[in-house]
């Protein structure tokens, strides 16, 4: 199982990130800004400090005195320097002898020095030098540029470092709190989810929320009413299927008896036919059943490229070699050649539920047109029967399941329409009854979205 994430956390790591990152560039830049400053202000400030220390010793005339103040200037640059010697002072004579070195000199010869700037490089280290003349002596201050470079470096990553970690402690810690006060509503709404009893499926509703979790909360609700009402039909499509089958199961225990304890050919005779027409009506209900219910889960089937007139023709052929039907009245108008790209499966179940409504319940005589057009990339169905039609008040019920007009006492289901119904919306498509503008029985006129090449054959 996969581990959750914190959102908390994976914000404060990125806020770090963000500061760790502007740590970075801004000591880079006041670090750049910072030693190029330095290397121009550093050498004329021990230009100006050793010219003015010159004035001075050139009134001292005796060594000791110049050993005293050599030991005096020592002990003020370590105070200054407490991080480790970063520069010292010497004094020589005129013959170039020392007059006062203070320890840990770098072995740098002194006498090569002229009087000026200049750098010196030892041991791989580079150091300014700076040397005055100062009669009767003369000064030297030498500088580790290498150390200063590190130590400007080091002081600057410590106080920077200092305020990125207070300014990360002030940003972060109201962050922190209005992140957790902000999800607070966030978990109270998982809660109250989990805390409801599996058929609940009422709204939910929390006493306080955000903008932002108004859209979680409406799509909630919204799949909790799609799913209280999925259930609610489930229970009663189950209910009325149980209903619908009692009649036929009833018929067939009852005439099996009677077929079972018949006496005479005649009463055998009639009870084997009560027997197969409720099998066959019980057939017919499980058929309907299981194609209603393949059609509400919603499968995501496969389209094919055919013939739709050629389907068309051939299911009209089927109906009309059935001796039920012999007397009925068919016909096919469109294209001679109709290839398109669509749910054969549903198209066919369309066709066929339409016509066997229709010649069902039209009478013998029944007459029912089939007419197929092309409309754009849709194809335009249109069902006409001149049977008894559908009364005004049936008419808004007509596609729901289990639902039947006026049958006369013919058997049926009342779920062929309702699987119609069921199949147009599953092709995303349209299906209108127009019993106004037929004379007498109905017209079902359908619209189906399909792939229709550019080229084919006209009527």
């Amino acid at each position: 199982m996969m581990r959750s994430r914190s959102l908390l956390l994976r914000m404060v790591l990125t806020l770090v990130a963000a500061f760790a990152a502007v740590f970075f560039v801004i000591g880079g830049i006041v670090a750049y800004l910072t030693l190029d400053s330095a290397s121009g202000q550093l050498p004329r400030q021990i230009r100006q400090v050793t010219q003015v220390l010159a004035l001075q010793l050139a009134k001292v005339d005796r060594p000791d005195d110049i050993a005293r103040l050599g030991d005096l200037l020592d002990a003020l640059q370590r105070e200054n320097e407490p991080r480790g010697r970063l520069s010292w002072t010497v004094i020589l004579d005129q013959a170039g002898r020392p007059v006062y070195a203070p320890p840990e000199l770098p072995a740098i010869n002194l006498a090569s020095i002229a009087d000026g700037a200049a750098r010196v490089e030892l041991g791989g280290n580079a150091f300014n030098v700076f040397a005055q003349d100062a009669k009767p002596w003369r000064i030297i201050f030498i500088d580790n540029a290498n150390a200063r470079r590190a130590d400007v470096m080091r002081q600057i990553a410590t106080y920077l470092f200092i305020f990125v970690v207070i300014s990360l402690v002030l940003v972060l810690a109201p962050i922190w709190l209005a992140t957790r006060s902000s999800l607070t509503p966030l978990r109270r709404l998982s809660e109250a989810v989990k805390a409801r009893r599996m058929d609940d499926l009422t709204p939910v509703t929390l006493p306080e929320t955000y903008r932002e979790l108004d859209p979680l909360v409406r799509a909630l609700n919204e799949l909790m009413a799609t799913l209280a009402q999925g259930i609610r039909r489930e229970k009663s499509f189950v209910h009325d299927a149980a209903h619908e089958m009692r009649t036929p199961l009833a018929v067939i225990t009852t005439q099996a008896h009677l077929l079972a304890n018949a006496e005479s050919g005649e009463s055998h005779a009639q009870a084997e036919q009560q027997l197969l027409a409720a099998i066959q009506r019980a057939s017919h209900l499980v058929h309907q059943l299981l194609r209603l219910a393949q059609l509400d889960a919603r499968e995501r089937r496969k389209h094919d490229e055919f013939d739709i007139m050629d389907l068309v023709r051939n299911c009209v052929a089927d109906f009309a070699v059935r001796p039920e039907y012999a007397r009925a009245d068919l016909g096919v108008s469109g294209p001679d050649q109709l290839v398109g790209t669509t749910d054969r499966h549903a198209f066919q179940s369309v066709l066929e539920n339409l016509l066997d409504n229709a010649l069902r319940y039209g009478g013998p005589l029944v007459k029912v047109d089939i007419d197929v057009a092309v409309n754009g990339q849709s194809i335009q169905l249109q069902v006409t029967d001149n049977g008894p039609g559908i009364s005004e008040t049936m008419r808004a019920k007509v596609f729901e399941r289990f639902t039947r007009g006026n049958n006369d006492g013919k058997p049926g289901s009342g779920l062929g329409l309702a699987i119609v119904a069921e199949a147009i919306k599953a092709m995303n498509g349209s299906i209108q009854l127009d019993a106004a503008h037929v004379e007498r029985g109905c017209r079902f006129l359908i619209t189906l979205p399909a792939t229709i090449p550019a080229v084919n054959a006209t009527k």
